[in-house]
């Protein structure tokens, strides 16, 4: 992770010709990493805008750098800025009227064509940590390649996510008697689901199940195979859909799960 993090500095300061605009382009690689670290997250994370309008520009051709640059600038002036894969989002209003007054100073000051979008049941977007992806890669390949877990903690005030290493302990199994019952009760298959991809994100929840983005945390990177609770799933109004694991309080993405039978 340091070495992406300094290969960004480095590549930045490479456009300046003196010292002092090398080390002012070096600090400016940095204090980049450090802002998309701290507004997008290290990886790519869910944010819900409870709010009908939103100003938004389609950068799908526009360079990633510029993007970058415009994004700084944007939040320096007031603005709150999310970086998606596709797009720069400049924030939500409750009224029209200011969302498109907001579009004409944002086109006007920036010289770019951000548009206005109805959203009424608010709006959803994830985040596109570009210049710590590889970085995160990295460390989750090079942690299961030793033999770690990731744990995963939410920090409820500032919506932070902290990875903490552990090692994977061994698993000692206790060798149980044998039993003999005199009856066996019968009892209708269970359905397992299974993740679509190698690892994915679980759930736990905290409260009702109605309200996903308050309510559903984030817990930790799993895979394998789980027994269902049940094959309806469980929608909450911000529309995302989750499944049940039988007996405990975790939680899969509908969009993580496959095959279930």
């Amino acid at each position: 992770m340091k070495k992406t993090i300094l290969c960004v500095a480095v590549l930045a300061s490479f456009m300046f010709a003196n010292e002092y605009d090398f080390r002012m382009g070096f600090e400016a690689g940095l204090k980049a990493t450090d802002f998309q670290r701290k507004n997008e997250g290290i990886q790519p994370r869910k944010v819900y805008i409870n709010k009908p309008y939103i100003v938004i520009l389609d950068t799908e051709n526009i360079a990633i750098s510029e993007v970058l640059f415009l994004q700084q600038v944007a939040y320096k002036d007031g603005y709150q800025t999310y970086l998606t894969e596709n797009s720069l989002f400049f924030g939500g209003f409750d009224r029209k009227a200011d969302a498109q007054n907001a579009m004409r100073l944002i086109n006007k000051e920036y010289n770019i064509k951000s548009v206005v979008k109805s959203v009424s049941k608010g709006y959803e977007l994830v985040t596109y940590p570009n210049l710590w992806q590889e970085a995160t890669i990295n460390i989750l390949n090079l942690a299961k390649q030793q033999g770690y877990l990731l744990k995963t903690e939410i920090v409820e005030k500032d919506k932070i996510v902290i990875k903490e290493i552990i090692k994977k302990q061994p698993i000692i199994k206790k060798v149980q008697p044998v039993v003999t019952k005199p009856k066996v009760e019968i009892k209708p298959p269970v359905k397992i689901m299974n993740l679509k991809n190698q690892k994915a994100m679980s759930y736990i929840l905290e409260g009702n199940n109605s309200n996903s983005s308050i309510n559903f945390k984030e817990y930790q990177f799993l895979s394998g195979s789980y027994d269902i609770e049940s094959e309806t799933p469980i929608k909450t109004y911000q529309g995302e859909v989750f499944y049940k694991v039988k007996g405990e309080n975790l939680y899969f993405n509908a969009l993580d799960v496959g095959e279930i039978k």
